[in-house]
C-alpha cells in the first residue's frame, strides 16, 4: 500500500469511527504533512480526494473540516466510537467441524504442556540433527544454486536429477523397485498421505490402520469422512488375522491398509518376513492397497536396515512414502513417494492442483548431496550418533528404574516407548505437569489407542538431547515418579 493509500485510509477510518467529529478542522496540509512525514502534495491530494467523496469540506483560507452530513453512514456516539464489533461466526463445512473436533480432543505431543519454565530437556521424539559437516556442505549447495536460481515453474512430479538420485538411492539402501519415473516428490508425507487417500477412497470407506497408530495419518482420515478399523499390532507387526476377520464381520474390505513396517510408530516393532508377505498376499487377494510409511527406517543400530515392504511387492499394491524431515532436518519441506506406473499421473495432477510444484533451490541441493556421497556420509554418521545417544538412554532408565519399567522399539529410530509398570496413565497428567515445573518435557501415548493401555506409556525422544541432558532428565522422571503413588503390581 502506497504513502497516499495508508493516509487516505487513516483519516478516512478517523472519520468514520468518530475521531474527527463533523465540523471539526483538521491540520493545515503543511502541518499535517510534517507530521506523517509526507510530502504536502500527498496530504493536498488526499484531502482532495476525501472532498470529492463527501467526507471533508474545503473553508477558503481556513484549511479542511469534516463534513455535517457524511455519505451514507451511521455515525458511532462517543461510547460506541471505540468499541469492537463482534465478528461473524462462518458457517463452518463439515471438513471445518471435524477439524475442530480434532483440536479439541488433545493436546497434540509436539506441543509442549503449559509449564512454569522452559523445557530444559525436551524428550521430543522425531527431531534430529543435521551435524556441523553436514550443515557446512548445504550452506555451500545454498550458496552455488541460490545463483541458478530459476524463474520459471518447476516440474510438478519433482526435477528428474532428484528423483534419479533417490531412485538409485533407494535401490541401494531399502532395496526398493523404482526408476525415477514413478518418484514423485512433494513438500511432506502428509502431503503424500491425503493426496493417495483422496484417490482411492470416498467418505464413508474403510481404511485399516495399525494400532497404536500414527495419528497425523488418522486424523487424515478423520478430516476425510473415511471410517478408520484398527488393526492390534503384536510383536511381529500387524495382526492378518485380526484384519481379515473384521474386514468378514464388518462386510467391507477396506480400501487401503496403513503400516510402518520398518519400525512401526510408536511400538518400534519391525513387521517380521513372513507377516509382511502374509500382508502383501491379503491384499493382492482382496483388492487392497497399502501405504508404507518409511519415515526413520535409516537408523537401525545393531543390523542393517530392513529392505523396505515395496522390495517384495510382486504386484504392484505398495505405495513407499519417505521423507528428508526425519534424516537430514525438520524444516526441510521435501518428502517423496514411489507410486505404481497406473497412479504416478493422477497424483502429479493432484499435485499440480494443489501447490505446482515443491521448492526449486532444495531439490537440487539435495539431488547433489545425494550423487556426491555426502548424504549416505551423513546417515552413518547420525546414525552412530543415534546409537550412542540411544545406549545412554537406555542405561539411564535401567539404573534408575530397573524391572519397574518395559522398554520397547529400542532397536531402531529416533524415540523408544517406555512401559511404567506401577503407574497408572490417569496418573499422566500429574506427572507431566510436574516434570514440565522442573524443565522435563515428555510425551504421553494414550491417545493412539483406541482404549488407553491402564499402565502410562511414554515416548522419548533422544536424537538432539546430550548424554548429560539426557541422564539429568531421566533423574528427574525417576524423583517425580518416586514421590507419586504406585497404583498397580505386575
Amino acid at each position: 500500500m502506497t504513502l497516499y493509500q495508508q493516509l487516505y485510509q487513516s483519516i478516512k477510518q478517523a472519520i468514520i469511527h468518530g475521531d474527527y467529529q463533523p465540523g471539526q478542522m483538521l491540520p493545515a496540509s503543511r502541518l499535517f504533512a510534517e507530521e506523517k512525514g509526507v510530502s504536502r502534495n500527498t496530504v493536498l491530494r488526499v484531502y482532495d480526494m476525501l472532498v470529492s467523496e463527501g467526507y471533508l469540506i474545503g473553508i477558503a483560507g481556513a484549511g479542511m473540516k469534516v463534513a455535517s452530513d457524511l455519505p451514507d453512514m451511521p455515525m458511532p456516539t462517543s461510547a460506541e466510537a471505540h468499541l469492537i464489533s463482534i465478528p461473524a461466526t462462518p458457517n463452518w463445512s463439515t471438513w471445518g467441524q471435524r477439524l475442530a473436533m480434532l483440536e479439541h480432543r488433545r493436546v497434540p505431543p509436539n506441543e509442549p504442556l503449559p509449564s512454569a519454565t522452559a523445557a530444559l530437556v525436551d524428550f521430543q521424539y522425531g527431531h534430529v540433527e543435521m551435524g556441523d559437516k553436514t550443515m557446512l556442505h548445504w550452506r555451500k549447495l545454498a550458496a552455488k544454486w541460490s545463483r541458478l536460481q530459476s524463474q520459471h515453474y518447476g516440474e510438478p512430479q519433482g526435477l528428474n536429477v532428484l528423483r534419479t538420485a533417490l531412485a538409485a538411492h533407494l535401490r541401494t539402501y531399502r532395496g526398493c523397485r523404482c526408476e525415477g519415473d514413478n518418484i514423485v516428490v512433494t513438500s511432506s508425507a502428509q502431503q503424500m498421505f491425503k493426496i493417495a487417500v483422496d484417490l482411492i477412497a470416498e467418505p464413508g470407506d474403510v481404511i485399516a490402520i495399525e494400532e497404536p497408530w500414527y495419528h497425523r495419518f488418522r486424523d487424515t482420515l478423520i478430516l476425510a469422512g473415511i471410517t478408520v478399523m484398527p488393526i492390534p499390532v503384536d510383536e511381529e507387526g500387524i495382526d492378518i488375522e485380526t484384519l481379515s476377520q473384521l474386514s468378514l464381520e464388518q462386510g467391507v474390505r477396506p480400501k487401503l491398509v496403513y503400516v510402518t513396517p520398518s519400525h512401526q510408530f510408536p511400538s518400534g516393532v519391525v513387521m517380521s518376513l513372513s507377516r509382511r508377505l502374509a500382508l502383501l498376499e491379503w491384499c493382492h487377494s482382496n483388492d487392497v492397497w497399502v501405504i508404507e510409511d518409511d519415515y526413520d527406517s535409516e537408523f537401525r543400530y545393531h543390523t542393517r536396515p530392513v529392505d523396505a515392504l515395496q522390495s517384495l511387492d510382486r504386484h504392484g499394491r505398495v505405495i513407499y512414502i519417505g521423507t528428508l524431515s526425519k534424516v537430514l532436518c525438520p524444516s526441510l519441506r521435501i518428502a517423496y513417494g514411489i507410486f505404481p506406473s497406473q497412479w504416478v499421473s493422477r497424483v502429479v495432477r493432484a499435485l499440480w492442483q494443489a501447490c505446482r510444484h515443491s521448492a526449486w533451490l532444495e531439490q537440487y541441493m539435495l539431488a547433489e548431496l545425494i550423487d556426491s556421497g555426502n548424504f549416505a556420509s551423513h546417515i552413518r554418521r547420525q546414525r552412530r550418533l543415534y546409537a550412542a545417544n540411544r545406549e545412554c538412554l537406555v542405561m539411564a532408565l535401567r539404573e534408575t528404574f530397573g524391572d519397574a519399567i518395559c522398554i520397547q522399539g529400542d532397536k531402531a529410530g529416533l524415540h523408544v516407548l517406555v512401559w511404567l509398570r506401577y503407574w497408572s496413565y490417569e496418573q499422566q497428567h500429574d506427572i507431566i505437569s510436574s516434570l514440565a515445573i522442573q524443565g522435563v518435557q515428555v510425551y504421553p501415548i494414550d491417545h493412539l489407542y483406541s482404549t488407553p493401555k491402564p499402565i502410562l506409556g511414554l515416548l522419548l525422544g533422544y536424537a538432539t538431547l546430550t548424554h548429560r541432558q539426557i541422564q539429568w532428565g531421566v533423574r528427574h522422571l525417576g524423583r517425580v515418579l518416586g514421590d507419586t503413588e504406585r497404583t498397580r503390581t505386575c
